[in-house]
């Protein structure tokens, strides 16, 4: 029988938030924590407006867990940062990235980093803003030693990296590697990231008769009047650019994993997570190897099956089927048709129906 939860006492902002203080200040330590010498690490890796912040907030909500949003979004800065003109071979971002991750698998934080992290997201990692309101990192040592006290259960979100990339990672570094790799109907990845241009970038004026993707540059190619937006030029916009991504990077089939990642590679589809979020998250933790809260339970139960749409891009909070399935209602036909026609291939690959023949058993 399954526990009912009662919510006055169990999410009440005050208690909540005392309860969790007083768990995530028990793991505050002022000297120096030892090395990680058996590095581990979970990866979450997406693209851009695929649902990837949901998968993430699974551990995020983890009071054992220690979650990092997005340590990428730092990649090209660094790299800027460490290219001189004296350089014969300047680091590429690839370069830069993999040692983001190889070093946050070992909790090590350097100056630029931090420094270049803070500009951004920290307020992501829900056990430093409730030891620190403020949402700050103070210091790469002591963002090492609090991250060094979760070192069996270490994960990451990622959308600027394609899987290959990670692979020194196991080979070279040593690390003990878990992806779980997170796809979405491109159908439905198009018409989060349509919302998102059209909100945020209310001023660029779609074209007549060619539909909105195009004239916003997220069709197959990208026009120079939007290539300053930093979602334009990092994240594969466009959706020929999404589903390269997806035939580049996905492994359908187990039995068909190269031996570096066996055992090691975990395929999760948005529309299934949004059909059964809790058998989803239960098989997730499987696969990593962690025991799955009853706290993370009543989040999803929470934040999955929200009653209204929150109009927070970034927020978790909404129905999640709604959510994966409103591509329907958002798209016009011709939009549908121009998605299909480049991704029809990746559509039938994960399984999904084209809209033709959703029409017919409509």
């Amino acid at each position: 029988m399954r526990r009912k939860f009662d919510e006055d006492s169990i999410w009440h902002p005050e208690v909540t938030a005392s309860a969790d203080r007083k768990v995530y200040g028990e793991r505050q330590v002022s000297g120096n924590e030892p090395p990680i010498t058996n590095p581990k690490l979970t990866v979450v890796l997406s693209q851009w407006r695929f649902g990837s912040s949901v998968i993430g907030d699974l551990f995020n909500q983890n009071l054992e867990a220690f979650y990092l949003y997005e340590p990428l979004w730092t990649s090209r800065k660094i790299k800027a940062m460490k290219t001189h003109p004296w350089m014969r071979y300047p680091p590429t971002t690839g370069d830069v990235s993999r040692q983001i991750i190889r070093e946050l698998a070992q909790c090590k934080f350097n100056d630029d980093f931090v420094e270049t992290y803070n500009e951004w997201h920290p307020h992501q990692n829900r056990g430093l803003c409730i030891l620190h309101p403020e949402c700050v990192l103070y210091g790469e040592q002591w963002f090492e030693n609090f991250c060094k006290t979760f070192r069996k259960s270490l994960v990451t979100k990622i959308i600027r990296i394609d899987l290959e990339e990670l692979r020194p990672l196991v080979e070279e570094d040593k690390i003990d590697l878990k992806i779980i790799h997170l796809v979405r109907d491109p159908r439905g990845a198009a018409a989060s990231r349509l919302h998102y241009i059209n909100r945020l970038y209310s001023y660029i004026r779609p074209g007549n008769n060619v539909g909105r993707l195009k004239p916003l540059g997220l069709l197959n190619h990208i026009p120079d009047e939007v290539m300053y937006i930093q979602e334009m030029r990092e994240n594969n916009p466009t959706v020929r650019g999404m589903c390269q991504w997806i035939r580049k990077n996905i492994k359908v089939s187990p039995d068909l994993l190269p031996p570096w990642l066996q055992g090691r590679y975990h395929l999760v589809k948005y529309e299934d997570f949004a059909v059964d979020p809790l058998k989803i998250s239960r098989g997730i933790y499987k696969f990593v190897g962690l025991p799955f809260p009853e706290n993370v339970e009543y989040w999803i139960e929470r934040n999955t099956h929200a009653v209204y749409r929150n109009d927070d891009m970034f927020s978790t909070l909404r129905n999640s089927l709604e959510a994966a399935t409103h591509w329907i209602v958002d798209l016009s036909e011709l939009e549908i048709k121009q998605i299909e026609e480049e991704c029809a291939d990746v559509i039938k690959l994960l399984g999904y129906k084209s809209f033709d023949e959703l029409k017919q058993t409509s």
